[in-house]
């Protein structure tokens, strides 16, 4: 049960113009809608994008979440060394991330899906290209797919 003395709004979780829920908490827990969000700690906080808005991703000391579900995305995301790129893609020291439309939960993207075989040492965004929006070492990448 949340301490109603330490009890505050944290914030809504949204994208452009929608609206998914809200976040709260207390001395000892994150809430998401009216659930415990397992594991967050007290430094649970939204990520912000270059521009300052709000991405699909928060973050506490231990774990990278997928804002939306209020569940931790896959690959134990690094939380010192997570960057959101744009909308499509993240990365942390270790793996780059994006969000694969292909797979919905719930009428959600999901959000933090590793890109396997991405190098998040040379992984940068690439603008005015019509096939291909990402590359690394060893790819060119279109909207998270390796492109031939």
């Amino acid at each position: 049960m949340a301490d109603p003395a330490t009890f505050s709004f944290i914030g809504y979780n949204t994208e452009a113009d929608s609206y998914y829920g809200f976040y709260a908490k207390d001395k000892s827990n994150i809430y998401f809608l009216d659930a415990l969000v397992a594991g967050a700690d007290a430094s649970f906080h939204f990520i912000l994008d270059n521009s300052g808005q709000q991405t699909g991703y928060a973050k506490d000391s231990r774990h990278i979440y997928n804002a939306f579900t209020a569940q931790p995305i896959n690959g134990n995301a690094d939380p010192d060394t997570f960057v959101v790129l744009n909308e499509w893609y993240a990365k942390d020291s270790q793996k780059v991330y994006s969000v694969i439309p292909e797979v919905v939960n719930d009428g959600i993207m999901t959000l933090g899906t590793p890109i396997s075989g991405a190098d998040p040492k040379s992984f940068s965004l690439v603008t005015n290209q019509p096939n291909y929006d990402a590359k690394d070492a060893n790819h060119l990448y279109y909207h998270a797919k390796v492109m031939k």
